[in-house]
């Protein structure tokens, strides 16, 4: 009854499991890699706001298990207050890329980021780890380019031990290279 219901909507029973075959999104889901650029606005209620420029890959592999290493630099400023910053970030977020329709796929992931803030005139860099939960939404614009909206919540952490709720989100455009099989 079972494999009839899940025949009737189109889908394909293997070895135990449902596999959505939609696609351009099914064979990114299933075993791919992509390089991305990404404006991202980070924000700290009450006290900063930064603007960076990262370099993301992700590889999704595995039936959709996900990891992606994330790289860049940007720009902060305390508002009220006005100073300025320069900013480095080192992250990676680990989670699973799951096939929504034919060209979207959502990926929830777990991220961590650590990032060093320099004050403009000042010589000792700040450190704030953040750890947030990220679902990004991609749509597939084709066989390898990509573009994506992603939201960022979570905490972060001062290297003076204070915490600090931490969101950020931006769009990510890039191009992706998959070798599963087409559908």
């Amino acid at each position: 009854m079972f494999t009839a219901l899940l025949l009737a909507l189109g889908l394909r029973a293997r070895t135990g499991y449902a596999q959505v075959e939609w696609g351009e999104a099914a064979r990114y889901a299933r075993r791919s890699v992509s390089v991305m650029a990404t404006p991202e606005l980070s924000l700290s209620p009450g006290f900063t706001a930064r603007l960076l420029l990262d370099a993301t890959l992700r590889v999704n592999a595995w039936g959709g298990f996900t990891v992606q290493p994330r790289v860049g630099v940007g720009a902060g400023g305390t508002f009220p207050g006005g100073g300025v910053a320069v900013a480095a970030r080192f992250g990676a977020g680990v989670g699973g890329t799951f096939t929504v329709h034919r060209s979207v796929a959502l990926s929830p992931m777990l991220g961590y980021d650590l990032f060093l803030l320099g004050a403009v005139g000042s010589v000792t860099p700040s450190l704030i780890h953040r750890a947030t939960i990220e679902l990004p939404v991609t749509l597939l614009l084709g066989a390898h380019a990509l573009a994506e909206l992603y939201l960022q919540a979570g905490l972060g952490v001062v290297e003076s031990g204070a915490l600090d709720l931490g969101l950020g989100g931006g769009i990510r455009f890039g191009i992706t290279f998959s070798s599963a099989p087409r559908p």
